[in-house]
């Protein structure tokens, strides 16, 4: 039986997971699945790692130097601070039952984890702006490296921005729980509202409008096979802004909230994770 918090958290992308408290009947069920969710996460930790490592370092390699693959390095170095921050901070949290990191990580590993959240959807973003000029417009001149470099900074620059009034509002309590408290309801709606458009809908539509137009330029003009991984590629890159907007709502805490209601399932099915 789940126990509600009398601290409820609005942003469903702002606080880390929080601990689950259930009845002693179920003492063996809870051992059992808190030492699968340790066993999950850790393969998604070492499957992570090795993987985006692999990426970034396939880029010191001279011949995959190019404009795109410095993207998706980028893209890389994001999700691998993501796995390595991620993993560690909620399993403790939530199998502890309490945040034993002090003040400080409490304010600054939400804060970590929203920054390069919103950093790898930037770089997604850049992607396909690159696949669309170079295949729409291909007699434009290319993206230089300096050029590329400062869209990396300033992607960067803008995902530091967004995340500022987690370190802010992000409290621990003296019984140790860390979460939001914001000075009214209002701005909390506010700032839910800004991160669900600026994190997901406008990316959403941007990449999905981006590679239409490419799908269109290569249907009209070169073969099926061509518009075929063009599609295949497009379904990739939405289903991979999906993720990382589910990845959120799996490891934050989702709560029912006033003006903005979440079906009752979804949220039972967070809680019990």
């Amino acid at each position: 039986m789940m126990v509600d918090s009398p601290q409820r958290n609005f942003s469903n992308v702002t606080s880390i997971m929080p601990p689950t408290t259930q009845d002693e009947g179920g003492d063996l069920d809870s051992i059992t699945l808190k030492w699968l969710r340790i066993v999950f996460y850790g393969v998604i930790c070492i499957v992570g790692t090795v993987g985006n490592a692999l990426v970034i370092l396939a880029y010191r390699n001279p011949r995959m130097r190019s404009i795109t693959n410095l993207f998706i390095a980028n893209l890389g170095v994001a999700d691998l601070t993501v796995t390595l921050i991620n993993v560690p901070f909620t399993v403790s949290y939530s199998t502890l039952g309490y945040w034993p990191f002090g003040a400080f990580l409490c304010k600054a590993i939400p804060f970590i984890l929203a920054f390069t959240i919103f950093s790898s959807v930037g770089t997604l973003i850049a992607i396909a702006a690159d696949r669309y000029r170079a295949i729409v417009h291909p007699l434009l001149p290319r993206i230089r490296t300096r050029h590329a470099l400062m869209i990396i900074a300033a992607i960067w620059l803008v995902a530091f921005i967004y995340p500022i009034p987690l370190m802010i509002y992000q409290t621990l309590t003296e019984e140790r729980k860390c979460i939001e408290e914001w000075p009214n309801k209002n701005a909390q709606e506010i700032y839910t509202v800004i991160l669900f458009v600026a994190l997901y809908l406008i990316p959403l539509i941007a990449i999905s409008v981006l590679y239409f137009l490419i799908c269109y330029n290569l249907k009209t003009s070169e073969s099926s096979a061509q518009e075929g991984k063009c599609l295949a590629y497009e379904h990739v890159t939405v289903t991979s802004l999906f993720m990382r907007r589910a990845h959120f709502n799996s490891q934050f805490n989702v709560e029912k909230v006033p003006k903005i209601r979440r079906k009752r399932i979804f949220t039972n099915t967070q809680q019990n994770i």
